[in-house]
């Protein structure tokens, strides 16, 4: 999915104040905080992280 549709997925789903919708709301935060700072991070702290994932 493109951004516009994770985005009107994720206000769909986050709707109403059950526990599922408090914790998508929690995680979509989250994950847009992260990429945020690490954005930062490269952008303005001159840090490049040295992710390396294994199989």
């Amino acid at each position: 999915m493109d951004w516009n549709d994770e985005l009107r997925w994720i206000t769909r789903l986050s709707r109403g104040k059950g526990w599922r919708a408090q914790l998508l709301k929690s995680a979509a935060a989250e994950t847009v905080y992260t990429v945020w700072n690490y954005r930062n991070d490269v952008c303005f702290g001159n840090r490049v992280h040295n992710t390396k994932i294994e199989e």
